[in-house]
Protein backbone atom coordinates (compact mmCIF):
# COMPACT_ATOMS: atom_id res chain seq x y z
CA UNK A 1 0.00 0.00 0.00
CA UNK A 2 1.44 3.57 -1.35
CA UNK A 3 2.29 5.52 1.54
CA UNK A 4 3.06 8.51 -0.89
CA UNK A 5 0.70 9.59 -3.43
CA UNK A 6 2.45 11.48 -6.61
CA UNK A 7 0.56 15.02 -7.48
CA UNK A 8 1.66 16.64 -11.08
CA UNK A 9 0.09 20.02 -11.05
CA UNK A 10 2.37 21.48 -13.62
CA UNK A 11 4.02 20.35 -16.74
CA UNK A 12 7.54 17.64 -15.71
CA UNK A 13 7.02 18.99 -11.62
CA UNK A 14 5.65 16.35 -9.02
CA UNK A 15 4.99 17.00 -5.91
CA UNK A 16 4.89 14.28 -3.02
CA UNK A 17 2.55 14.13 -0.85
CA UNK A 18 2.31 12.82 2.28
CA UNK A 19 -0.39 11.83 5.01
CA UNK A 20 1.45 13.25 8.74
CA UNK A 21 -1.07 11.16 11.18
CA UNK A 22 0.79 14.51 14.00
CA UNK A 23 -0.91 17.38 11.92
CA UNK A 24 -3.76 15.21 10.42
CA UNK A 25 -2.97 17.07 7.19
CA UNK A 26 -1.02 16.74 3.90
CA UNK A 27 2.42 17.71 3.40
CA UNK A 28 3.55 18.03 0.28
CA UNK A 29 7.38 18.36 -0.87
CA UNK A 30 9.08 18.69 -4.37
CA UNK A 31 11.23 15.65 -4.82
CA UNK A 32 15.23 16.59 -6.13
CA UNK A 33 14.98 14.85 -9.42
CA UNK A 34 11.69 16.63 -11.19
CA UNK A 35 12.06 20.48 -9.47
CA UNK A 36 13.88 23.66 -8.81
CA UNK A 37 13.67 25.75 -5.81
CA UNK A 38 13.62 24.16 -2.66
CA UNK A 39 13.94 20.26 -3.18
CA UNK A 40 14.26 16.88 -1.32
CA UNK A 41 16.20 13.72 -1.86
CA UNK A 42 13.64 10.83 -2.25
CA UNK A 43 14.16 7.34 -2.60
CA UNK A 44 11.42 6.73 -5.60
CA UNK A 45 9.86 4.09 -3.27
CA UNK A 46 5.78 4.87 -3.00
CA UNK A 47 5.60 2.15 -0.64
CA UNK A 48 8.43 2.59 1.55
CA UNK A 49 9.80 6.32 1.13
CA UNK A 50 13.02 7.86 2.70
CA UNK A 51 13.45 11.63 2.22
CA UNK A 52 16.18 13.88 2.93
CA UNK A 53 16.83 16.38 4.50
CA UNK A 54 14.25 16.89 7.37
CA UNK A 55 10.68 17.87 6.55
CA UNK A 56 10.03 20.99 8.39
CA UNK A 57 6.51 22.48 7.97
CA UNK A 58 4.30 25.41 10.09
CA UNK A 59 1.13 27.18 9.83
CA UNK A 60 -1.24 28.85 11.81
CA UNK A 61 -1.88 28.89 14.81
CA UNK A 62 1.65 28.82 15.69
CA UNK A 63 2.31 25.06 14.54
CA UNK A 64 5.30 23.25 13.81
CA UNK A 65 5.65 20.03 12.64
CA UNK A 66 9.71 18.77 12.37
CA UNK A 67 10.32 15.48 11.30
CA UNK A 68 12.52 12.57 8.87
CA UNK A 69 10.98 9.91 6.68
CA UNK A 70 13.14 6.96 6.62
CA UNK A 71 11.91 3.68 5.18
CA UNK A 72 8.20 4.24 5.74
CA UNK A 73 8.52 5.42 8.94
CA UNK A 74 7.61 9.07 10.67
CA UNK A 75 10.53 10.02 12.90
CA UNK A 76 9.17 13.16 14.52
CA UNK A 77 11.20 15.50 16.46
CA UNK A 78 11.19 16.95 19.93
CA UNK A 79 10.42 20.53 18.35
CA UNK A 80 7.19 19.44 16.64
CA UNK A 81 4.16 20.86 18.72
CA UNK A 82 1.67 17.94 18.32
CA UNK A 83 1.38 14.87 20.48
CA UNK A 84 3.51 12.75 17.91
CA UNK A 85 6.75 14.92 18.61
CA UNK A 86 9.80 12.38 19.62
CA UNK A 87 8.03 9.25 18.16
CA UNK A 88 8.13 6.70 15.26
CA UNK A 89 5.11 5.95 13.31
CA UNK A 90 4.94 3.91 10.14
CA UNK A 91 3.59 5.67 7.03
CA UNK A 92 0.25 5.53 6.04
CA UNK A 93 -2.10 6.71 3.43
CA UNK A 94 -4.09 9.84 4.15
CA UNK A 95 -7.97 8.45 4.50
CA UNK A 96 -9.03 11.06 2.34
CA UNK A 97 -7.18 9.95 -0.46
CA UNK A 98 -8.68 7.28 -3.30
CA UNK A 99 -8.60 3.93 -2.80
CA UNK A 100 -5.92 2.41 -4.90
CA UNK A 101 -6.74 0.01 -7.76
CA UNK A 102 -6.96 -3.14 -7.40
CA UNK A 103 -5.28 -5.56 -9.73
CA UNK A 104 -6.98 -8.80 -10.54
Amino acid sequence: MAAVAILTTYPAVDYLVLWCPGCEEDHMIVPRRTGPGVTWDWNGDCEKPTISPSILSSGPPQTQCHSFVRDGVWEFLADCDHALAGQHVPMTRGPHWPPEPTTN
